[in-house]
This record gives structure tokens, sequence and C-alpha cells, in this order.
């Protein structure tokens, strides 16, 4: 079987585990935690990283340590995890979806643009919507598979509307920008740690920050409000701290992560050379060498063919499935303010993507290709 992402978890995680486990250092108390988060911003070049119990308690911290508060809007894209929609309402905050870009997968920002200039307001230090009245509170960027947006853009955008800005960089592990890591951009990132990413803990989550004030604020959040003395609390706070097993099996990882990226390069370059475009499929995902971290590989793959090239693989043991579906026409998100979202209702409808675990071998590889030409040779084309 060829699954869609799995963990490479070797000897070393298992070793580095047994030893958590023998100094019967289990929870969030152990030396694993702080030299994981020490080494995580040696690594992506932010001067303060914060260990935490998944990637959503990130997004959640991010965006109160940046003062979103109840009734605020918080632009997010429509085509994303659930996740970035749900920290914006554990805020008490309202998400405000807009579209995508068609080739890079990540948040419209011309259409941004237009919205905050047609649809808000300036009243004193900040924008509020001219229908509702809520305050603009924030964007929040997405790093679908990995891609990074035009960071030039974004703080264009940032400073024009002084909004801030954080990206939800759950697949963006080690991402650069222009041959920068993102860590010298002076930007918030929540990434996860799940077992899909490109580094795992099993689950668990990092918020990254240049900005000493933040981070002390999520220090003292993630705490569950106390800071100094046991017992005695500043804030509510929540009890979102990664525990030392986790960590010991991150510091492992990361030991490996430099190999992990280059994997990943190696696999996208691989289907980007390989796979071709023809009438059903199209083969569009492109990262700049200098870009991205190359987390999965997307297809677009006519609608009504999908599910039989779904089963196809099943059948031929490469387990993939349909991927996000865009949230704002979904149950839970349907009352939230929508933008026209024709690009993330295409992404909806005809995306998917093809294995990428770090551990595959070209011959694995090859199989995927043989396969998919295969579906196309004998049965539809």
């Amino acid at each position: 079987m060829i699954f869609l992402s799995e963990p490479n978890i070797s000897n070393s995680e298992k070793i580095r585990v047994a030893k958590a486990l023998d100094s019967n250092l289990v929870s969030s108390f152990g030396d694993n935690v702080k030299r994981f988060e020490k080494k995580f911003s040696s690594i992506s070049k932010f001067k303060y990283s914060l260990a935490l119990n998944s990637g959503t308690s990130a997004l959640h911290l991010a965006l109160l340590v940046n003062k979103v508060k109840k009734d605020d809007l918080v632009i997010i894209p429509d085509y994303t995890f659930a996740a970035t929609a749900n920290a914006v309402i554990y805020c008490g905050a309202s998400p405000w979806f807009h579209d995508i870009n068609k080739e890079s997968i990540t948040l419209d920002l011309d259409q941004v643009c237009k919205s905050l200039s047609q649809k808000t307001y300036q009243k004193g230090a900040h924008r509020y919507h001219k229908q509702t009245h809520q305050r603009i509170a924030c964007i929040i960027l997405v790093t679908a598979f990995g891609t990074i947006s035009n960071l030039k853009k974004i703080n264009l955008i940032k400073n024009s509307f002084n909004l801030p800005v954080i990206i939800d960089g759950a697949a963006a592990h080690f991402a650069k920008y222009e041959n920068k890591p993102l860590g010298k951009y002076n930007l918030d990132i929540a990434y996860s740690f799940n077992g899909n990413k490109v580094i795992t803990t099993g689950s668990g989550g990092m918020f990254c920050t240049n900005n000493l004030k933040k981070y002390k604020e999520a220090l003292l959040l993630t705490s569950v409000g106390q800071l100094n003395k046991k017992y005695e609390y500043l804030r509510i706070g929540y009890n979102y701290k990664m525990n030392n097993i986790q960590a010991s099996i991150g510091l492992s990882q990361l030991d490996k992560y430099n190999n992990f990226y280059l994997k990943k390069k190696f696999i996208y370059n691989f289907y980007k050379e390989n796979i071709p475009s023809n009438k059903i499929i199209k083969n569009f995902f492109r990262i700049n060498k200098n870009e991205g971290a190359f987390w999965l590989y997307p297809l677009l793959i006519k609608k009504k063919y999908r599910n039989k090239f779904l089963q196809f693989l099943k059948i031929h043991k490469i387990i993939i499935g349909n991927f996000w579906k865009n949230l704002s026409t979904q149950i839970p998100y349907q009352k939230y303010l929508s933008e026209k979202n024709t690009n993330s209702r295409l992404m909806t409808s005809t995306l998917i993507c093809l294995p990428s675990s770090t551990f595959l071998k070209l011959k694995d590889l090859k199989k995927v290709k043989k396969i998919i030409d295969k579906f196309f040779k004998i049965k539809y084309l």
C-alpha cells in the first residue's frame, strides 16, 4: 500500500522516547520541550518559538496575542482546513471568507485589497465593515501544500490597512521566500506537527514570532494563566503545552529535517516532470526552487472522473482521497461573510494530492506514475 503522507519514524525517535519514559518526565515538564523550541527557532530563524499540543492551539494563540477579540472580523481563505476558521471563532470573532488564487492556491490578495478598499471604512486606527460595522482585526494566510504567498504584496496590504498578518504555516516547515527563511520576515506563524506533516511529533504545533511581548503573552496564556508562581493565575489561560514525549520525537525529526526537505523536493520534481497534463488531468502546481516547503503535490482532475480515478488507484493499492472542501458553504460556517469563491469551489470539486511520504523510493514514485498512465491509457483517453 502507498498512502498519501505518512510519518517517517526510525529508531532514533524510539530511543529518545524511551529515554524520556525512563526519566519519568512524560508531561510538559522536561528538558526536551525547551530543546525542541530552541532547535526549531535556530533552523527557522525565529527569535521565539513556543511548542504546543496542536497547530490549532498555535493559531488560537497567534490570534489572541494579535488582539483579535469578540465580534471582530478576520480575513481567511475559503479553501483551507477547518482549524483556520475554528481558531477565529474560538476568539469570539468571525471569519470573513475570501477566494484563493487559482495558481498558488493561497489567499487571493487582489480580492482582499478590493474588499478592504470597497467594503470597509476607516475609523480612528482601525477599519470596519460597512454593513456589519465589525472591526477588521487580522488577515490569516494559509500555506496550502507548502506554498508561500507573495510576502512583498502582503506587507503592502499590512501597512496600507494597518492590519496584523498571521501565517497558518501548518505545512510550511522550513519554507523560504526569496531564499530566506520565514523567520527573517516580521510575521507570526503557526505550525502543525500532525502525523501527515513534513516533520511530526504525533500531534503538536509551534507558535513562532520575533516579538518578545507577543511571546511572553503567549507563554502566559499557554501556562493556564500562571507564570512565576504555581496556582497563582494572572489570566484565564489554556492547557496548550506540548509534552516531553512529543518533543522527544520532534528533536529526532529535526535531526533529519534537511533530508526530509530534500526528499520532498525530489518528490515534487518527479511529479512535475513525469505526470503529463491531458484532457482530464492538469498538472498545474509550481513552487519556485527558493520558496515553499513541498508538502503535498496537488493535481486537478475533471469532476466527473475524480471518483473513478481515486477508485482505480485504490484497486492498485494507492490510497489517496478527496482533499479540503471550501468552508463557507458548509453547515458550521454558512452564517459568516463570504466573498465570491469561484476558485475555492473549483478546488473542492477537482483537486487531489499524490503520495508524498518522505520514505518513498524512486520505484514507488514510478509505480504511482505507471498506474496513473494506465488509468488514462486503458480506460478513458
